[in-house]
């Protein structure tokens, strides 16, 4: 199949999944702070959800550590033919992911208040935290699993399974999310208890294809393995996403506790700003999700000149709408922040500041994270592992202390964007000559499959 034929099947059904997902976590966040009857009250809400994010985030990283890390070996084991591989791998993957969800579950009820207070998560706003993590915790399983499937769908090519369990779990967070706030009137609470039944919803639906035998590999009871190297290799391959997204966690964490330093409302600015700018860039995620399977498999296959011609359409792809998007960051900031949050005064002018500095940079990012993606997909784990820690980790928490403790909240707004410009300059160098020797692999006839 012609690359950009098979791009658009694999990219937009994952594309169409990731938004409706980044576009519920908005509208949780949007819904829970038309709660306040005052501006100081929505920044207290809006902060508590802002301090359960980072745990949120957590729970994340590990379903798409698992997700990834299988994925990547269960498509590299389909270009070889070796299904019995992908079966052993995609089972472990699922039941260790619900496994490993139910763990955090447990510890997480077990500990919440010394929990919250570690995320940051000030006198202010700790009680409102509480009420989200009620529900939040209980979650983590369904989560994890429904990440790691999701990933695992996409890995053999079945993109538009992966996408309509997760559009069905944001669309039933849509209806639930204000039907528990307003009518039922269950407070924040009612925001994470649609979270955890969305979940459930949208890993339900995906199980179902495995169920209905529409999928390559099956998620049995008898294909895990009991080999603690099976564990380790997926959670090996996965490592870059877990520190995609682990540090997502972390650097969200310090920055909620530098912000509350400053004020509540600084902490609510910088949550609004984060959920705002995740719509457009779940859309270049979701891209990325749907080129990672061609890389994986097209690698073993020693298909090179297929994977260069995957990689710069998405590149040209991903660019192009990270630069739109970052003109509209940066022109309808106040529009944007006064109709879907109704802030105003300090938060606005402070939300405004966040958004439209990442606006400004957010056409490099789409480098490295493509970048991280191919070498990832491909087995090189190392190299994959240092591009994602770079972001949000090797240069932001170095310019999280430097620029606030000269310039202040000055500083403060400017530590991703500079984050961002570093590490594109980081990456440039991987893709002069680490893409050569990747492109280079020889060339086979192209195998019958998925990624033809």
């Amino acid at each position: 199949m012609p690359i950009k034929k098979l791009m658009l099947r694999l990219s937009l059904p994952a594309v169409a999944g990731m938004f409706f997902t980044a576009l519920s976590s908005l509208t949780d966040t949007v819904f829970v702070a038309a709660l306040a009857g005052n501006e100081s009250e929505r920044a207290v809400v809006t902060g508590a959800v802002g301090a359960a994010f980072p745990l949120h985030a957590l729970i994340q990283a590990i379903g798409f550590t698992l997700g990834t890390g299988a994925g990547s070996i269960v498509s590299r084991a389909l270009g070889e033919k070796d299904r019995n591989l992908a079966e052993q791998t995609a089972s472990s993957a699922f039941w260790f992911a619900i496994a490993v969800g139910g763990g955090i579950a447990a510890l997480g009820m077990l500990w919440k208040k010394p929990l919250l207070v570690f995320l940051g998560a000030s006198n202010e706003v700790l009680s409102y935290a509480s009420a989200y993590l009620d529900f939040l915790l209980p979650a983590a399983p369904w989560i994890v699993a429904a990440l790691t499937v999701s990933h695992l769908l996409r890995a053999e090519g079945k993109t538009l399974y992966a996408m309509l369990g997760m559009v069905a779990g944001a669309v039933c967070s849509f209806g639930l999310t204000p039907l528990f706030l307003f009518s039922l009137r269950l407070g924040v609470q009612g925001a994470s208890l649609s979270l955890l039944l969305a979940n459930g919803i949208a890993l339900l639906i995906q199980l179902l294809f495995y169920y209905r035998g529409k999928t390559v590999v099956s998620l049995s009871l008898k294909n895990i393995s009991k080999k603690i190297k099976t564990y380790g290799k997926m959670i090996l391959m996965g490592l870059p996403s877990f520190l995609r997204q682990g540090l997502i966690c972390a650097s969200t964490l310090a920055l909620n506790r530098v912000a509350v330093s400053f004020d509540t409302e600084v902490l609510a600015a910088a949550t609004m700003a984060s959920r705002l700018f995740t719509v457009p860039f779940s859309v270049g995620l979701g891209i990325g999700q749907g080129y990672q399977p061609i890389v994986g498999y097209n690698y073993t296959a020693k298909q090179g000149s297929r994977i260069r011609e995957a990689f710069l359409l998405s590149l040209i792809c991903c660019t192009v709408i990270f630069s739109l998007s970052g003109v509209v960051m940066i022109g309808l900031s106040s529009l944007l922040f006064t109709r879907i949050f109704s802030a105003s005064g300090e938060i606005l002018s402070l939300a405004q500041a966040f958004f439209c500095r990442q606006g400004i940079v957010f056409p490099f990012i789409a480098a490295n994270m493509l970048c991280n993606m191919t070498f990832q997909s491909a087995g090189k784990k190392w190299t994959a592992t240092f591009l994602a820690s770079c972001r949000q980790g090797v240069f932001f928490f170095p310019l999280l202390w430097i620029l606030p403790h000269f310039f202040g909240l000055s500083g403060l707004v400017w530590v991703q964007a500079a984050a961002d410009i570093l590490t594109f300059f980081t990456t440039l160098p991987f893709l002069a000559i680490g893409f050569r020797r990747l492109f280079q692999v020889s060339i086979k006839p192209n195998p019958e499959s998925f990624c033809r």
